[in-house]
């Protein structure tokens, strides 16, 4: 009886010393550090250089803009007027902002243009609305405005602006999929 109950006290004090010792203000765990959604700029998305190749003549930035979370940059003719210009605009998955609003800003974008062209391999969805191409992938809705008219030199210019993008997004660090 007394070897009972020496042990049993002996493991209600262990228990004890176990829980005092554990009683810090983070319950022995590591403390969450929240991950950063990665962001991908316009000029990453679609370089200046790969806007000049595309065009066929020189341009240049007018530099990174932002508001209201949309990024964008404008690739523009030295002098102003010159030729047409390049806007590259992107819209991502932030803190702020989930994937799924991203998405159906897209969507709503695409309905909203009846005579859009859905364009294949191009990003996960694409439409060509003239004068822009709107790209969705991982989480990003990126339109290119390019060059002016709709004819097929056009259309393959934009084609040829979109798909560079996509593949740039790509490349990019991946965004965590949550909506």
């Amino acid at each position: 009886m007394r070897k009972t109950f020496l042990f049993l006290t002996g493991a209600i004090l262990a228990v004890i010393c176990l829980c005092a010792c554990n009683n810090s203000s983070d319950n022995g765990k590591a403390s969450a550090t929240p991950t950063p959604i990665p962001q991908i700029s316009p000029e990453e998305v679609l370089p200046l250089e790969s806007a000049v190749s595309a065009v066929g003549y020189e341009l240049v930035s007018d530099g990174e803009t932002e508001e209201d979370g949309v990024r964008s940059v404008l690739y523009r003719t030295e002098p102003i007027g010159k030729k047409d210009v390049v806007k590259v605009t992107v819209r991502q998955f932030s803190e702020t902002v989930s994937k799924q609003e991203i998405t159906d800003e897209f969507y709503a974008a695409k309905e909203s243009r009846p005579s859009a062209e859905t364009i294949a391999s191009v990003g996960e969805d694409a439409f060509l609305a003239f004068p822009s191409i709107h790209i969705y992938k991982d989480g990003r809705y990126v339109e290119i405005t390019a060059g002016s008219g709709a004819d097929d030199t056009q259309r393959e210019l934009l084609i040829s602006l979109g798909r560079t993008a996509a593949g740039n997004i790509e490349l990019a660090p991946s965004q965590p999929s949550a909506s």
